[in-house]
């Protein structure tokens, strides 16, 4: 296969990759994974990487131009999201990057070599462990984490934060179990509406973590329902304009003071 090269297009005159590009250079993926099957799993992660790809070019739309970036992809899998973000959209936007994944599983960063090297791209970089564990570049500007499971994504955000890194987008996924603190409010005894809750309890608390480390964060709708059940990102920017630090601090102590189990 072809080694792949940047082409830059000037900031303001990006098309972005369309469902149909992004679908055919997840093909192009999984034939370089060695991999001759694409089936119904390949073609659901396509779509999300292409709604997620979108929230990319909007929250690096005042990224600089004049350096190479370097990204963090956390629990990245088999990295279908940054192989595209490589290929398609990036040049596009006019960014050059520097890509590390990284993900626990050693079979899944052997697989992101493989693919890496069938596709030509040298300059992205794999590393097997836990995200909170593993070296990583000095200076990180972008992380992006696409359903990173249960507590893998707490170790993200924690590692964003330490690195200060500007743009930060976290789908999350798999919430771990919240017991404590529903008898109190006088919730139901209902484990689907506890579960429920719990979910967007916690993704409050990290949404609160970032406000308090000094960024300014939505909550979005990444993708259809119809595309995935998982479809909240968390979307932060390290700014002077966000919210107040200190309110968000005092909003979680409340919140843990109530839930205890989201202080972890």
């Amino acid at each position: 296969m072809g080694i792949a090269r940047y082409r830059v297009r000037p900031p303001g005159t990006a098309e972005l990759p369309t469902e149909r590009e992004v679908l055919a250079e997840a093909e192009r993926i999984r034939a370089a994974e060695e991999v001759a099957s694409f089936g119904r799993r390949e073609r659901k992660k396509a779509l999300e990487v292409h709604r997620f790809a979108e929230q990319i070019a909007f929250a690096l739309r005042g990224a600089p131009r004049s350096r190479p970036l370097t990204v963090l992809d956390g629990a990245c899998g088999k990295s279908v999201l940054s192989f595209v973000a490589r290929t398609l959209l990036l040049p596009r936007l006019g960014l050059r990057a520097r890509i590390v994944g990284v993900d626990e599983s050693a079979e899944r960063i052997t697989t992101c070599r493989r693919i890496a090297r069938n596709l030509g791209l040298d300059e992205m970089e794999f590393h097997a462990g836990r995200l909170a564990d593993v070296p990583l570049p000095p200076r990180i500007d972008v992380a992006w984490a696409l359903h990173a499971c249960g507590d893998a994504t707490d170790q993200f955000l924690a590692r964003a934060v330490r690195a200060h890194v500007r743009y930060v987008l976290c789908v999350p996924c798999c919430h771990p179990k919240i017991g404590r603190g529903f008898d109190a409010l006088g919730l139901p005894a209902s484990g689907r509406l506890r579960a429920r809750v719990g979910d967007a309890l916690l993704d409050s608390a990290r949404f609160l973590r970032l406000e308090a480390a000094g960024y300014r964060v939505d909550a979005v709708d990444f993708a259809g329902g119809e595309v995935t059940p998982r479809n909240l990102m968390l979307r932060a920017e390290k700014t002077a304009s966000g919210r107040s630090p200190a309110d968000a601090a005092a909003r979680l102590a409340r919140l843990v003071e109530l839930f205890p189990e989201l202080g972890r």
